[in-house]
């Protein structure tokens, strides 16, 4: 979802310490969506930043509009047997809305992509895409999905709704979190990646925003837009006209060049990332352009998390360190 980045040139952070060599026998192992304008459900009163999913494509996605569909208060509109409740939040490529399932009678986060996407039938492709790779997995820390329809000319999709704050919103409402509590969800969500790959699912845009807690701590892994099956057929039809990005805080160096090469390591590195954000209170490569922090990923290493929270341990330091490495071999091979 929208969120307004730092830009700059420089890092007056360039220049510090490193993270630590990870040990060669280290063991394995939404911020909140913006208010939508009332009655519109694709208006943005935020710009789309660099925290959003990027596509690189010869037809490059316009911005979210209002006049995109669905002026006028959406409660108690219907997209299938979908009742519309309110808005959650619109993204860089989707609205999300709350709705109730009239036949199961239950809540749910419908993802619509919006009329002017859905005239490119790549987007209807990689819409699709989502939700199948969604629809194979089956996890208590990732969000299901139940359905994927079309009405009223709108490609939908319902997922599980998931009550709760984000991860990123957690961080920037208490500051870095404790060790522990850390940990807790990252295992969480590393289990979940594991079920994940034991489908053969990638996920590729691993991020805080993209982790919901709930009231009970448990972490769920939401947004599957970037998703992907493993299956040789899987990207075929999507590569011809554009190259599908993460999000530049947390792209790993494989993704960022080839997005076929991301595996299971890859969101690892992804998930890594965002274990150094919530334990220091910024991402690895805090400021600067998008191409810079692309760059940093690839070859500059990010500073020592034990310089800016003195709570975290070595051995902490050097699993985390492990898990962005900037080679995949050297990082953990498996969630």
């Amino acid at each position: 979802m929208p969120q307004t980045g730092p830009q700059g040139p420089t890092d007056p952070k360039e220049g510090t310490s490193p993270l630590p060599a990870p040990a060669a026998d280290a063991p394995g192992t939404p911020s909140d969506p913006p208010e939508p304008a009332p009655g519109s459900l694709f208006d943005s009163p935020n710009p789309i930043s660099e925290n959003a999913p990027t596509v690189i494509s010869r037809n490059r996605p316009k911005p979210l509009r209002p006049d995109d569909g669905f002026t006028g208060d959406v409660r108690g509109r219907r997209l299938a047997h979908f009742e519309l409740i309110e808005p959650i939040g619109v993204g860089g490529m989707a609205a999300v809305i709350r709705a109730r399932d009239t036949q199961l009678d239950r809540i749910v986060a419908l993802k619509i992509l919006p009329p002017e996407m859905a005239a490119n039938p790549e987007n209807i492709l990689r819409f699709h895409q989502e939700a199948r790779a969604a629809a194979k997995l089956d996890h208590e820390n990732i969000a299901r999905v139940f359905f994927y329809g079309e009405d009223q000319g709108l490609h939908f999709i319902a997922f599980e709704f998931v009550e709760g704050e984000t991860l990123r919103a957690l961080v920037e409402r208490r500051g870095p979190l404790p060790v522990a509590e850390a940990i807790n969800y990252l295992l969480q969500i590393a289990t979940g990646l594991a079920h994940a790959a034991e489908r053969g699912v990638v996920h590729r845009d691993i991020k805080p925003s993209n982790i919901i807690i709930t009231p009970t701590g448990r972490a769920k892994l939401v947004d599957m837009g970037l998703a992907r099956s493993q299956s040789p057929q899987a990207d075929i039809a999507l590569t011809q006209s554009g190259v599908t990005l993460g999000t530049f805080d947390y792209i790993s160096p494989e993704q960022a060049l080839e997005p076929r090469d991301a595996d299971v390591r890859s969101d690892i590195y992804s998930l890594g990332c965002t274990f150094y954000h919530v334990l220091t209170g910024q991402p690895p490569v805090p400021e600067g352009t998008a191409a810079r922090k692309l760059h940093h990923h690839q070859n500059v290493g990010p500073i020592d998390p034990r310089q800016l929270n003195p709570e975290i341990p070595d051995e902490v330091a050097g699993i985390l360190a492990r898990m962005i490495a900037k080679d995949p071999k050297y990082r953990y091979q498996w969630a």
